[in-house]
C-alpha cells in the first residue's frame, strides 16, 4: 500500500471513530487552541469553529449535529413539525444552569425572544431565525415555534442557538454576561486568564454532559509551530490545529495525530452585487478564475491527500451534495479564453481579503491560488485581516474596494440550504445574487419532503456551480494531535465534546 494512502487510512479510522481505551479522572486536560473568542463567552456572534470550540464547553442548544451529521437531543429530548409552519420541541428534564437556576421552557423563550429582538437581531446567531415569527411555552418544559414560511431544517438551525441563563443576560446585560458566561454545559468558567493567556474551567457535575475531568485549560496559542512545541515539550494534552506537514514530528513519540473530515469547503467569495462595473459581475469571469486554479495539485500537495479538490459548495454526506459534478479542470487555456471573450484579454486587478489560521495551512493554499492566478493575468492583491474585521464586513456587507473573500462553505447542520443561501438574494444584505436562480431556490427552501428537497437542493448545487459564485478551492479536515494518555478523545463540527475526554494522567 502506499506509504501516503496507508496514513490516509490510519487517521479517517481516527476521525471516524472515537479514541477510547478506558475511562479514568483527570485533574486537569490542557488544550492548546489558536484564539480566544474576540466576544468572550457571548455565544451570539458566530457559528462554528474556533468560536465554538470555546462555547460548547459553556453552553447547551436544543439539538446537536453528530460527527456524523446526525441531528440529536440536546436540551430539548424530541420536537415534532405539527403544521407546515410550527414546530414543538419537548425539553430535557432535571437540567441546571451554573448559578443553580433550573433550566426550562422560560428560558429557551427569552433566549429566541432576546435574538429576534433590536438589542439581539443584529447578532451573527440571530440571521439563523429571520423566518422565526414567535415563540411561547406550552407549560414548563414544552415550547412552540411558529415560523412566517416552511422550514424544513428549523431543529437543525437551532444546534447553534445556545441557550442562555435569562435572569443573568438581564442583569449583567450582554457585554457583562460575555465577561460571566452561565450556562448549562459541562464546564463553568473559572478565569479568562487574560494576562497568562490560559482560560480555565471547573467541572460542572450537574452537567446533563457530566465531564469526566475535573479542569479544563485552553492555552491560546496562535502560531502553529508554537503549539507544536507546547505539546512536544508538555506544556499542552491536546494541540487543536495541527498541521499534516509536522506528522513526522509525532514520529517515535507518545502521540496521536487525530483527523476528522469536515462538512466544509475552502473558497474565496465573489462580490457582483455593487455598484461599479467589476469583472466578477460577469459569469465568464468567475467561471475562468475556477479553470485558472489548481486544486487538484493543492489537495495532494498541502492538503496531503486528506483532503479533496472542492466540486461545489458541500461534501459527501452532506444533504444537497450532488454527487455528479466534477471540480473545475485545471485548464489555464480555457481560463484565458474565458477572460478575453469577456473583455479581459490582458487580465485585471483582484482585491482579495482572507482571514487565516482557522483550516490548516489555509495561507499557503490562497498564496498558491493566487500564482496560479497570476498565470492568466489576474494580478492578486492579497490581504488578510483580522476575523473581527471580517465578520464586521460580512455582517454589514461593506467591503469598499474588495472584490473576493475568503469563505468557508460550513454545512454546520449537515444541510447545504445554510451556504446556498449565503450566495442568494435571500440574504438579507447580499453580496452575490442572481435573480434568476431565486424561483427554484425558494421552491427548495420551502419543501417538507425530505426526499424530494434533497433532489432540490441537488439541483441547485449544479446550478451554482454553473453560476461559479466563488472560487471553490479544497475540503477541509479538521486535525488534532494528543498525547496517549489521553484514553477518551471525541470531536465533531463544532469542536472537541468536552464531556468525552478523559485522561490515565492526573495532575
Amino acid at each position: 500500500m502506499n506509504p501516503r494512502r496507508a496514513k490516509l487510512v490510519v487517521f479517517l479510522i481516527l476521525g471516524l471513530c472515537h479514541v477510547h481505551f478506558s475511562h479514568a479522572l483527570a485533574e486537569t486536560i490542557r488544550i492548546g487552541r489558536t484564539a480566544l473568542p474576540t466576544s468572550l463567552g457571548n455565544p451570539f456572534t458566530a457559528a462554528g469553529r474556533p468560536s465554538s470550540g470555546l462555547w460548547t464547553a459553556i453552553f447547551d442548544a436544543l439539538t446537536q449535529i453528530s460527527r456524523q451529521g446526525v441531528l440529536e437531543p440536546a436540551l430539548a429530548l424530541s420536537w415534532e413539525n405539527t403544521a407546515p409552519t410550527t414546530w414543538v420541541f419537548r425539553l430535557r428534564p432535571d437540567v441546571t444552569f451554573h448559578n443553580g437556576v433550573p433550566f426550562n421552557a422560560a428560558a429557551v423563550v427569552a433566549t429566541v425572544e432576546f435574538l429576534l429582538s433590536d438589542a439581539g437581531a443584529g447578532l451573527f446567531v440571530a440571521t439563523e431565525l429571520r423566518n422565526v415569527k414567535s415563540i411561547r411555552a406550552l407549560d414548563a418544559m414544552t415550547v412552540e415555534v411558529r415560523t412566517e414560511l416552511p422550514d424544513p431544517i428549523l431543529p437543525k438551525r437551532l444546534s447553534i442557538v445556545y441557550i442562555v441563563e435569562p435572569s443573568a443576560l438581564a442583569a449583567a446585560g450582554l457585554d457583562g454576561f460575555a465577561n460571566q458566561p452561565v450556562g448549562t454545559g459541562p464546564f463553568r468558567l473559572a478565569d479568562w486568564g487574560h494576562t497568562t493567556l490560559r482560560t480555565s474551567f471547573v467541572a460542572f457535575g450537574k452537567s446533563w454532559r457530566r465531564p469526566s475531568v475535573d479542569r479544563l485549560e485552553m492555552v491560546w496559542l496562535p502560531d502553529v509551530s508554537t503549539r507544536l512545541q507546547a505539546l512536544l515539550s508538555g506544556h499542552i494534552d491536546i494541540m487543536e490545529g495541527f498541521s499534516p506537514d509536522d506528522a513526522d514530528a509525532l514520529a517515535g513519540r507518545p502521540y496521536v495525530h487525530y483527523s476528522i473530515p469536515a462538512p466544509q469547503v475552502m473558497s474565496l467569495a465573489f462580490r457582483n452585487v455593487r455598484d461599479d462595473d467589476a469583472p466578477l459581475k460577469d459569469r465568464r469571469v468567475r467561471q475562468a478564475l475556477n479553470y485558472a486554479v489548481n486544486r487538484h495539485q493543492i489537495a495532494q500537495v498541502i492538503g496531503h491527500g486528506l483532503v479533496e479538490a472542492a466540486s461545489q459548495g458541500t461534501v459527501a454526506g452532506v444533504v444537497g451534495y450532488n454527487p455528479n459534478l466534477q471540480p473545475y479542470p485545471y485548464d489555464p487555456g480555457k481560463a484565458k479564453a474565458l477572460l478575453a471573450e469577456a473583455g479581459y484579454p490582458d487580465g485585471f486587478s483582484l482585491r482579495v481579503e482572507v482571514i487565516t489560521g482557522f483550516v490548516v495551512s489555509d495561507s499557503l493554499v490562497y498564496q498558491i491560488a493566487a500564482k496560479d492566478l497570476a498565470a492568466i493575468g489576474v494580478k492578486v492583491e492579497l490581504q488578510t485581516v483580522p476575523f473581527a474585521t471580517w465578520l464586521g464586513r460580512f455582517m454589514r456587507n461593506e467591503w469598499g474596494k474588495t472584490d473576493a473573500f475568503s469563505w468557508t462553505w460550513t454545512a454546520l447542520f449537515y444541510d447545504s440550504m445554510r451556504s446556498i443561501t449565503r450566495f442568494s438574494c435571500a440574504r438579507g444584505k447580499p453580496f452575490f445574487c442572481d435573480s434568476a436562480f431565486m424561483e427554484d431556490y425558494y421552491d427548495a427552501a420551502r419543501e417538507m419532503d425530505p426526499a424530494v428537497r434533497e433532489r432540490k437542493l441537488m439541483g441547485l448545487m449544479a446550478a451554482l456551480q454553473a453560476l461559479a459564485p466563488a472560487l471553490w478551492l479544497t475540503t477541509v479536515t479538521h486535525d488534532y494531535a494528543i498525547h496517549k494518555h489521553i484514553e477518551e478523545f471525541e470531536a465533531g463540527p463544532m469542536g472537541i465534546l468536552y464531556d468525552r475526554i478523559a485522561s490515565s494522567n492526573p495532575d
